[in-house]
């Protein structure tokens, strides 16, 4: 529809923009992680993103290169990994994650929009859930990110992805944008779905998808049979 078409309009030309004031930054961090251990600065994992299509998302690497490539990160303990400062900072911070913006250019993902998914044997999710997220692009950020359950994974908490995909509105991406740059300087608190000022709800994404997609996943209640008759 109008309102997901000048979304994408608005990601293209926000993302190439972002890209041309703030490649001096990502190449100097890159330089830096380079310094710091000689390796290959980006880490690169593939993700599920519109349609179901596998595409390669790109960040700059704050783990170990002896990491696993695709690890849940309670498996892990990132928590009580020791980590140098800047990749620390990157984390908390979530600079790491600004090459995707090239991942915006190139139509793979969405500026807001949900998590991009891992593989279904890193990170379950349920069946249609899956089917809703599979059509609409992932965000470089959003609702869940920003969120009280953002400790936890993005699929143990559908709800905030579900919220943003059937209310989704230019006006409420602004906001979740700003609460981005807040979250970075650490200005914001995390914030639950009834935080959400209504007047920044629009339209949806996928209005009648969505209701589609809903029904396909509920429950069907068989028909009665009718008794045979006495024989």
């Amino acid at each position: 529809g109008w309102n997901a078409a000048l979304k994408r309009s608005i990601d293209t030309l926000a993302a190439a923009a972002g890209l041309a004031l703030l490649w001096p930054m990502i190449a100097f961090l890159a330089w830096r992680i380079w310094k710091q251990d000689r390796r290959n600065p980006f880490f690169s994992q593939e993700r599920r993103g519109i349609d179901g299509r596998l595409f390669r998302i790109v960040k700059l690497r704050t783990l170990p290169p002896s990491t696993p490539r695709y690890a849940d990160k309670h498996t892990l303990g990132l928590a009580e990994m020791p980590l140098p400062w800047l990749c620390g900072v990157l984390r908390r911070t979530h600079l790491d994650e600004l090459p995707q913006l090239f991942s915006v250019v190139l139509g793979h993902m969405s500026l807001v929009g949900p998590r991009p998914q891992l593989p279904h044997d890193v990170e379950p999710i349920e069946m249609s859930y899956d089917r809703l997220r599979r059509q609409v692009r992932p965000g470089c950020t959003g609702l869940w990110q920003l969120s009280v359950a953002s400790s936890d994974t993005a699929t143990s908490e559908p709800r905030f992805d579900v919220f943003y995909i059937e209310r989704a509105s230019i006006r409420l991406d602004l906001w979740i944008i700003c609460r981005t740059v807040g979250w970075i300087l650490g200005l914001v608190r995390p914030i639950d779905v009834a935080d959400i000022p209504g007047w920044l709800c629009g339209p949806g994404l996928l209005d009648r998808v969505v209701s589609n997609a809903r029904v396909a996943a509920e429950p069907v209640e068989p028909e009665p049979v009718p008794a045979a008759p006495f024989l």
